[in-house]
C-alpha cells in the first residue's frame, strides 16, 4: 500500500528554511490576532520525517509550493522522495483554519486521492512563515512554509 498521500498531505501542508528558521515556533502574531487572511499567497515548503509503511518506518522528504487564498482554501504542488523512491510533482488541495492566537489546522488531499492528511500549524512572522506537524498516526513529519516574494500579507 502506497502511503504518500498520508505523508504529504505529511502539508501541507511546507520552505527550505527549516534549519535557518529564526528560533522556535511561537504565535508571535497573537498580539494582533490571526485569521485565515493572515496567510495569503504563495509559500514554498519543505517537509521531512518518517512514514510508517507496514511494520517499518521509512524516511520521507517533500518539497513544493502552497497557495493560500486567505479564506480557508489551499492548493499547490508537491514532489516527494519516500525511502529513496521519487514521486513526480502532483497537485494538492485542501482547507485550513487559523485561530486568533495564530495556531491552526489544515487538511490536505493529493490529486487523484481520497486520503487526507491532517496538520496542526502555527503562523509566525506576521504571516510570512508557517510551522506545521502532521497529526495522523503512524507518521512523524514536520515542516516549514515560507512566503515567496513580497506578495499579499
Amino acid at each position: 500500500m502506497r502511503r504518500f498521500p498520508i505523508t504529504f498531505a505529511g502539508l501541507l501542508a511546507m520552505g527550505m528554511l527549516i534549519l535557518l528558521s529564526p528560533g522556535p515556533a511561537k504565535a508571535q502574531d497573537a498580539g494582533q490576532g490571526c485569521n485565515a487572511a493572515s496567510i495569503t499567497g504563495n509559500f514554498g515548503f519543505m517537509v521531512t520525517g518518517w512514514n510508517n509503511v507496514g511494520s517499518s518506518d521509512v524516511p520521507v522528504v517533500l518539497v513544493g509550493k502552497l497557495v493560500y487564498d486567505g479564506m480557508g482554501g489551499v492548493s499547490g504542488t508537491v514532489t516527494s522522495v519516500q525511502n529513496g523512491v521519487v514521486s513526480l510533482p502532483s497537485g494538492i488541495s485542501g482547507s485550513y483554519k487559523i485561530n486568533p492566537d495564530c495556531t491552526g489546522a489544515s487538511l490536505i488531499t493529493p490529486a487523484n486521492s481520497t486520503t487526507t492528511a491532517h496538520f496542526n500549524m502555527v503562523v509566525s512572522g506576521q504571516g510570512s512563515m508557517i510551522y506545521f506537524i502532521q497529526t495522523d498516526n503512524g507518521n512523524t513529519v514536520s515542516g516549514t512554509a515560507t512566503r515567496q516574494g513580497q506578495g499579499p500579507h
